[in-house]
């Protein structure tokens, strides 16, 4: 039996958990601008070939191990919902596919560099993580309150009391 405190803790963790996801996925679009623009291949200036190549690797590196640090806090973050006592630990299974495709995508950055199928990975982890959070309100939402249009009855209407006639009084009284 759960009372009211029971449900504000439930709704402080949906809290917790909307929050953390909306901070990773800024984290993701960040990372998936640099991404971009090292697709693009903003910045070098005019450096050798041999200097523009040691530049991407090092940047390249940079963003996998910023990947690797989102990956990092959504698998714990997997791991504390799979554990909650909420209706939230369904995110878990979510969470830990996201993961999975952060993965690849590091592996990617690091045998391949930034290829196109890489940027679309990215996005597509982007979208995922939005998903989750939008999903996460959709499970929040209590089916039973939610409102419901009208529909229009037609009914005849009870006749008229006549609170004047000895029987109308006699029942009033009762």
């Amino acid at each position: 039996q759960q009372g009211s405190g029971g449900q504000q803790g439930s709704g402080g963790a949906l809290q917790q958990f909307i929050s953390q996801i909306n901070k990773l996925a800024a984290q993701q679009q960040q990372l998936n601008n640099q991404m971009q623009s090292m697709r693009n291949g903003k910045g070098g200036g005019g450096q050798s070939a041999e200097r523009e190549l040691q530049r991407q690797q090092a940047e390249l590196s940079r963003l996998a191990a910023q990947q690797q640090a989102v990956k990092k806090s959504i698998d714990d973050m997997a791991d504390e919902q799979s554990k909650a006592q909420t209706g939230i630990h369904q995110s878990a299974d979510e969470l830990r596919k996201i993961a999975d495709e952060m993965q690849q995508s590091i592996g990617d950055m690091k045998s391949n560099g930034v290829r196109p199928e890489t940027v679309q990975r990215q996005e597509r982890i982007l979208s995922r993580l939005l998903q989750a959070e939008h999903s996460v309100h959709e499970r929040d939402k209590d089916q039973e309150r939610e409102s419901k249009p009208g529909e229009n009855v037609v009914r005849a209407s009870p006749r008229d009391i006549d609170i004047k006639s000895p029987q109308a009084q006699k029942e009033l009284q009762e």
